[in-house]
């Protein structure tokens, strides 16, 4: 095994981690969850930096604890880049780069080159005469990131990598770094809030939640959810789409054919309710054990049906993600909605635009509380009056953020009055 395989194991006072993970050459696995389900403790652990008596860490082969073994941080060979930068104030940014070369023996000349080279690299090679605490945050985060990358680190562990850059130089780092570990092929684990980050960046990512992992899967990057956490999250999918959302569901066999299929599987491993009016064949076969089939769930109009599955979820969803059947292209906006959604905790729904600029909310992530409250204001409403328009309810939650939905994942503009 040349990669990292890892059992971590930390308790610090009432919090306990205990996760798996593993990552191959080359392979950039991305850790998410809500603030404090453990994923910088897990990077902390993989350096050593945290007593983790019951871990087992092996790296290119190597054990780095466990079997009586505890690997000293120094020496690992890991290079890491966490969010405080953890620059030595008084050296230059040069001698920064420069650090985890030395600290392995390489002469001063032979590392200052390499560092040198890192520098200009990634933008900062004007800066390298100047001392750490003279730089700006964007500037030290370069910094922290040649750093790592000199010292040819055979694992890889970045914590919120480029929060303070600015949007375009987020862009060019992620771009460059990407080139980077594709040449090197070296392990990554990559903790990050920027639904961007994981789409140009990660393979796969797992999902923690109180210290342990509940969810393993690509990333949208793969056509897959799971980037930013917005809590623990359910999936609704309208199996007639749009149009069939409004009582005119055709059925699981017809919206399979148009490529319901494929949303299913890149909704795995969430928990996830299909909403269908008609009788159909049984709930999705057990390659999909996360899918459960609602029946006759359209028929009471769009509002009534996203409740009906909310309630089928159960109790453990925080967030209903919407995701029309009839478009497997939707689920590429899922990862920047629940992004969103963590981003703005004060929002009840993250909500797409489509391609003329409207909202659509049949492709949203909405709190549960929010989506329940929805259904509960005006019970029977959608049935009484079928000339209303049958989504005000969902149109109307408030606070909401719009996010631009990437091309294919957004829904056709409806025509009018329909």
């Amino acid at each position: 095994m040349t990669g990292l395989r890892a059992r971590l194991a930390v308790r610090r006072g009432d919090f306990a981690l205990d996760v798996a993970l593993d990552a191959g050459p080359g392979e950039v696995v991305a850790l998410v969850g809500a603030n404090g389900s453990g994923k910088t403790t897990a990077l902390h652990a993989l350096t050593g930096l945290v007593p983790a008596a019951g871990s087992r860490v092996e790296l290119a082969g190597r054990v780095l604890d466990g079997d009586g073994v505890h690997v000293p941080s120094a020496e690992r060979g890991i290079g890491t880049v966490f969010q405080d930068h953890l620059l030595v104030p008084h050296l230059s940014a040069l001698e920064n780069a420069a650090f985890g070369l030395r600290a392995r023996g390489v002469r001063a000349a032979d590392a200052r080159t390499e560092a040198a080279r890192w520098l200009d690299r990634l933008g900062v090679g004007d800066r390298a005469g100047l001392r750490a605490a003279r730089l700006s945050g964007g500037q030290s985060q370069r910094v922290a990131l040649a750093r790592a990358l000199a010292s040819r680190p055979r694992l890889l562990l970045l914590d919120e990598p480029f929060s303070a850059l600015d949007a375009g130089s987020r862009a060019e780092v992620r771009a460059l770094l990407r080139e980077h570990l594709a040449e090197a092929g070296v392990p990554v684990l990559l903790v990050s809030h920027d639904a961007a980050d994981l789409d140009g960046l990660a393979d796969r990512v797992v999902r923690l939640d109180r210290g342990r992992v509940v969810a393993r899967g690509a990333t949208a990057a793969g056509s897959a959810p799971g980037a930013a956490d917005a809590g623990r999250v359910g999936a609704l999918v309208v199996a007639g789409g749009a149009d069939g959302a409004g009582g005119r569901a055709p059925g699981p066999e017809a919206a399979t054919a148009a490529g319901l299929g494929p949303v299913l599987d890149a909704l795995a491993p969430w928990p996830t309710v299909l909403l269908a009016e008609h009788p159909g064949p049984a709930a999705p076969d057990g390659r999909r054990p996360h899918v459960r089939l609602l029946r006759g769930a359209a028929g009471g109009g769009p509002v009534a049906a996203l409740a009906a599955g909310l309630r089928a979820l159960g109790d453990g969803v925080d967030v209903a993600v919407v995701v029309p059947g009839d478009r497997p292209g939707a689920v590429a906006a899922v990862p920047r909605l629940l992004a969103a959604l963590a981003e703005h905790p004060g929002a009840r729904a993250a909500v797409a635009l489509g391609p003329d600029g409207h909202p659509q909310p049949l492709l949203a992530a909405y709190r549960a509380a929010a989506l329940a409250d929805a259904a509960a204001a005006a019970p029977g409403e959608e049935r009484s009056a079928p000339r209303a328009d049958p989504l005000l309810r969902l149109r109307t939650v408030a606070p909401a953020v719009l996010v631009a939905a990437p091309p294919d994942a957004a829904l056709p503009r409806r025509a009018p009055g329909s």
